[in-house]
């Protein structure tokens, strides 16, 4: 199905546990149940539920060398990532947004369209191969 390294891992769980003590209304089933979900979410051609844009395409998914993260997070201030997954979000984010409402149990928010921009952000929009 896939494979983690053990910083992304600490870095969902992280985000997990921020989740479930911010949001005791909205109570996530147990970690390794979630990133069980989480990883089949992610599978290259999932439709468990549907995203934003349909069908997931991991090499979508891909992000932005660390260095250029870095530099730009440091120069412009950009703590924002439109069209993120857990799988891919930068450890310096701390507000993104990503295809799929459960996500949320890892810090996402839902529909990047559906909020307008404020700030500097980084987007790394879904494409489509011709």
């Amino acid at each position: 199905m896939g494979q983690l390294t053990q910083a992304r891992v600490a870095q969902l769980h992280r985000r997990y546990t921020k989740h479930k003590q911010d949001h005791r209304d909205d109570p996530p089933d147990t970690f390794p149940e979630e990133l069980a979900r989480l990883m089949h979410r992610y599978k290259t051609g999932s439709t468990s539920e549907k995203s934003a844009t349909g069908k997931v395409k991991m090499t979508n998914h891909w992000t932005l060398p660390e260095e250029y993260v870095k530099a730009t997070h440091n120069t412009m201030g950009t703590v924002r990532e439109r069209f993120a997954s857990p799988l891919n979000v930068n450890e310096r984010t701390t507000e993104y947004w990503a295809a799929f409402r459960q996500d949320r149990f890892f810090g996402a928010h839902y529909d990047a369209y559906s909020v307008q921009p404020t700030g500097p952000s980084e987007a790394n929009l879904e494409y489509r191969t011709e």
